[in-house]
């Protein structure tokens, strides 16, 4: 008794000769396009490149494009706020003077005594060591 393998073989053996036909004249029509030596090069390197770099991790260029759109958005987002602040620092030296004054007065209300400004002008300087004398304890 034949294997259904074998029957099934049997039955189409008549075709391999229009297949074999057919695949002929398929690739008879066949044309490789014509490309320029220079073209084809360049082509070949990008897609040496593409084959080789990027396309067997492509999570992994994903992720690394990913960070860097963060990297964008968040220069792009904290490039006004720098804007801000350099504006803010041209004040005029009436706006100054106004800012102390408030200053001055919140410390009136809090109750925080105000330095006096001759002694922050003259910070006290340490003497060298050889002044210092060590002092003895007897006892």
């Amino acid at each position: 008794m034949k294997t259904p393998r074998e029957l099934l073989l049997q039955r189409h053996q008549a075709a391999d000769a229009k297949l074999d036909r057919i695949r002929s004249d398929v690739v008879s029509q066949l044309t490789k396009p014509t490309v320029s030596v220079e073209q084809g090069a360049s082509t070949n390197i990008l897609l040496r490149l593409w084959r080789e770099l990027i396309w067997p991790k492509p999570i992994a260029w994903a992720g690394i494009a990913a960070a860097w759109g963060l990297i964008l958005v968040l220069k792009l987002s904290t490039q006004d706020a720098s804007r801000v602040v350099t504006q803010k620092s041209s004040a005029s030296p009436e706006a100054i003077a106004e800012v102390r004054q408030q200053k001055r007065f919140f410390a009136e209300l809090v109750g925080i005594a105000e330095r006096p400004a001759a002694a922050s002008a003259n910070p006290v300087l340490p003497r060298p060591r050889s002044e210092r004398r060590p002092k003895l304890q007897m006892g």
